[in-house]
């Protein structure tokens, strides 16, 4: 069964997510079916490595792989999203650390995390802790949040994310184009940057309309002095629409699969050294 197919409120459904409730756990307890990949982040102008976006992949022994956002579904349903989050948080700081220590330079990084986290007051005290644990400035991080009109901005939400953008913690608002775009939204969020998701990019190249709604919210982020990611470049004409755009940063197939960190480290870090 596929884990999105799961439903609540049904015989199967339950017995369903009984079983992965309990699988979860035993992958946080570290069985191995856990595991980080890391896709590369390009700065347009520089043409360089800029960062990576982190995915968490879940390899369930009965269901086979079971990507982030299925595995965050469930998480949120059992009440696990703050442990799944710390997981996650801790073992991109310790590989920030690791290749920090072996490339003589600061490594950067972004992870997905959800409006529940946020609301814990747990989540921001966890953050720090891990950035002064591996020895971090808090630049190394950023935070991708996906909101819509639908959701509810609450006064701790603002809270938490003003605090970590005071601390240095970088905050990108995922943009999706079908989540109700508002630009008092953007406003009102204390963010660094704005992610566009592969859904508004994969027809830029063929669609004038696309283009224009891309090069709306670039100038946009622009004047409210955000930087604009691209997700989901998997062609040149993608890459060079998007620099003629002055698009900030690009990731996808284009540079490259998402990879196991220890690929990366042979393939990339050797090409960043001082």
């Amino acid at each position: 069964m596929n884990p999105q197919t799961v439903l609540p409120d049904c015989e199967e459904g339950l017995y369903y997510m009984d079983t992965l409730d309990v699988s979860l756990k035993k992958a946080l307890a570290g069985n191995g079916e856990l595991s980080l990949i890391y896709g590369p982040v390009y700065g347009i102008e520089s043409q360089k490595l800029d960062s990576f976006h982190v995915k968490l992949l879940w390899n369930h022994p009965e269901l086979g792989d079971i990507t982030c956002d299925q595995l965050m579904a469930i998480a949120e349903r059992n009440g696990m999203t703050q442990m799944l989050g710390q997981w996650m948080l801790h073992k991109t700081c310790e590989r920030l650390e690791q290749w920090q220590l072996y490339s003589g330079r600061a490594m950067k990084a972004s992870l997905k995390i959800c409006l529940s986290q946020l609301e814990d007051k747990r989540f921001c005290e966890g953050v720090l802790y891990a950035l002064q644990q591996f020895h971090l400035d808090p630049g190394c991080l950023a935070f991708e949040l996906e909101l819509g009109l639908q959701d509810k901005v609450t006064d701790h939400l603002l809270f938490a994310l003003t605090y970590l953008r005071a601390r240095g913690v970088r905050i990108h608002l995922a943009e999706t184009g079908t989540n109700g775009h508002s630009d008092a939204l953007w406003r009102m969020i204390p963010a660094t940057g704005v992610k566009l998701s592969p859904s508004l990019i994969g027809a830029i190249h063929q669609k004038s309309r696309d283009r224009l709604a891309v090069s709306s919210m670039i100038e946009e982020a622009h004047r409210l002095g955000l930087r604009v990611t691209a997700e989901g470049v998997i062609c040149r004409e993608h890459f060079d629409i998007l620099q003629e755009l002055g698009c900030d940063c690009a990731e996808g197939m284009l540079f490259g699969k998402p990879d196991n960190p220890e690929e990366l480290d042979i393939e990339l870090l050797p090409s960043i050294r001082h």
